[in-house]
């Protein structure tokens, strides 16, 4: 027998699939008022709360999939209030970052409200914290995965084998919504084997970092140089995110764990210091795009993904400075620093609309 929450789960799924295949046949007035409520239902209530059933209690569960609707309502609004009258349909990269802007904040605020349930905390334990955040990242990355393979299989089937097919677009998002979503039952039933191999794929990302601050530290040294090169905005924004990501895999269990290995726990102090000096040339990318296109979306994007690094350059830089190499203070500082991320991008929002 099924437990009732799966099912739920699954009923809700099923919804949601219905959702996907009215989405792509409805011939609905672009931009109107009826498509954007029709499409935050489809795209954000509905899968918050097949997330959200059997894991929250009834009022969390009613409350959070409405509040992230208004939070995407709102970061919407302001992506169309800065296009200022410029055709929003030709404007793909805007629109892709605003995607990835929204789905970065909705792993970090659900993971809040899921560790404060799991914890009975307004504030979770940050080893819970860090549990529910890494199982809905892993989730996040299998479903873009599959939205890729059957994208591309479509291409790769008629260049090599020379036979046309084609693949709705409702298919793709269905592919990656169902693989996501198994990923998560999955994940739920066996928390023991899935806990078994973050902690290994975060043990073998903590020695990718000794490779990136080798990087980073040449992208500094080629840009002091040659200057800032025509490919240098998304190499440096590349170089933070990884830094950033590959410190926290050393602090997979909440824990420093690595430190018994020096190597790791130089290249962690490395890659803290290395931080301010690549915000300043990330300062100096945004800068360039502001002077040349304008306040554009895609550069107010770029804006807040850098006001966001540089919470965390900045915090880690001075982690590194009072406790040296083992930046034990990392883990408070991330659930400050998340806090701080979720609550920039609604502020640039309400100074757009206002």
């Amino acid at each position: 027998m099924l437990p009732s929450a799966f099912k739920i789960r699954a009923a809700l799924v099923l919804l949601q699939v219905a959702a996907f295949v009215a989405w792509e046949h409805w011939e609905r007035p672009i931009g109107s008022a009826v498509e954007t409520v029709f499409g935050i239902l489809v795209f954000v209530a509905l899968p918050v709360a097949i997330l959200s059933v059997g894991r929250l209690p009834p009022l969390k569960l009613v409350a959070w999939p409405a509040i992230c609707s208004a939070g995407v309502a709102l970061l919407c609004a302001s992506f169309l209030a800065s296009l200022k009258g410029e055709s929003g349909a030709d404007n793909f990269l805007g629109f892709t970052g605003l995607f990835v802007e929204c789905a970065a904040l909705f792993i970090i605020g659900h993971s809040f409200v899921l560790a404060s349930h799991i914890d009975g905390r307004i504030i979770a334990r940050y080893p819970t914290y860090v549990d529910v955040s890494w199982t809905l990242a892993a989730q996040a990355i299998v479903a873009g995965l599959a939205f890729q393979t059957v994208y591309l299989l479509p291409i790769v089937v008629e260049k090599y084998l020379r036979l046309p097919i084609e693949v709705p677009t409702w298919a793709v998002f269905i592919v990656a919504f169902l693989a996501g979503w198994l990923l998560c039952e999955i994940w739920e039933r066996y928390p023991g084997l899935t806990r078994k191999l973050r902690m290994g794929l975060l043990f073998i990302l903590s020695w990718l970092l000794p490779f990136a601050v080798i990087a980073s530290i040449a992208l500094l040294m080629d840009t002091l140089v040659h200057g800032l090169g025509r490919g240098s905005d998304w190499r440096v924004f590349v170089a933070m995110s990884a830094l950033i990501v590959l410190i926290n895999a050393q602090f997979g269990d909440g824990q420093a764990g690595a430190n018994r290995f020096r190597v790791l726990a130089l290249s962690r102090f490395a890659a803290a210091v290395l931080l301010p000096f690549l915000t300043i040339l990330a300062l100096l990318v945004v800068r360039r795009e502001v002077l040349a296109e304008g306040w554009t979306p895609t550069v107010v994007s770029d804006a807040i993904a850098l006001s966001v690094m540089a919470c965390y350059a900045v915090g880690y830089a001075a982690t590194a400075a009072v406790s040296g190499l083992s930046l034990k203070a990392i883990p408070a500082l991330n659930v400050s620093l998340a806090l701080l991320v979720l609550a920039l991008p609604f502020a640039e929002a309400m100074r757009t609309l206002l």
